[in-house]
């Protein structure tokens, strides 16, 4: 009887009963890798890749989906579809948490929803109308971003009316398009005629030389407002 004992007992410590990783258990009793000790059934789950419980599911998180070496149970692999994202990797132009330190790089957010990024060169996130590619107004503003407005879009001689805004000469502040006309050999007022209105040759305003002159300019007042100071003149006649 002692005999038989020690024999089942040496049967339960021999390799084949304990398994051949010696991890008590057999491929008969479910052990899906036989040589690994670490691999059994009830074994805790490690974030590996591996069946370690032999239940035939790999843990939560434990897959490598994207196949980039990270896995999301690791804690360093924070979006298992993108190769290019995990813990360390470069940051891209791309609105995404690439290195998946829980922030976005501020050049990298579309504030404006213009579908540029200030890291693609948009030079005012604040307003969608600016960006790479943007037609030019008549503004002042870099609106395509090129680095500067266009040169019809500044006003140089400080008037108030850039070039495109129709300031015929941007280096004469006495000449844009609300000026009055006078009666010096320039368009003033830029509406394409220079003296227009005036007497050849009245450049003194001389009074009952030439009314359309006295009355539309030379220096001192516009159609519209000329024309009050004959009223007087029209009562007199009146009476």
């Amino acid at each position: 009887m002692r005999v038989a004992a020690f024999v089942w007992i040496l049967l339960l410590a021999s390799p084949a009963a304990a398994g051949v990783d010696g991890d008590g258990f057999t491929e008969q009793d479910g052990d899906c890798d036989d040589g690994d000790p670490a691999i059994h059934p009830g074994a805790p789950e490690a974030c590996n890749g591996l069946d370690d419980d032999c239940d035939g599911v790999l843990g939560a998180g434990e897959a490598d989906a994207d196949g980039d070496g990270f896995r999301l149970c690791s804690g360093f692999e924070c979006d298992d579809l993108r190769a290019s994202v995990h813990a360390g990797a470069a940051e891209l132009c791309d609105g995404l948490d690439t290195d998946c330190d829980g922030e976005v790089p501020a050049d990298e957010l579309d504030a404006d929803g213009d579908g540029w990024r200030r890291c693609a060169g948009d030079c005012d996130d604040e307003a969608a109308a600016v960006h790479p590619g943007a037609d030019e107004g008549c503004d002042g503003i870099d609106t395509d971003c090129s680095g500067a407005p266009t040169p019809a879009e500044l006003d140089g001689d400080g008037d108030g009316l850039p070039p495109c805004g129709g300031d015929c000469d941007d280096t004469t502040a006495a000449v844009h398009p609300e000026q009055f006309e006078q009666c010096d050999g320039r368009d003033n007022d830029c509406d394409g005629l220079a003296d227009d209105g005036c007497e050849v040759g009245d450049d003194d305003d001389s009074a009952g030389v030439d009314p359309g002159c006295r009355l539309r300019g030379c220096g001192w007042s516009k159609p519209g407002a000329a024309w009050l100071l004959l009223l007087p003149l029209w009562g007199r006649r009146r009476r």
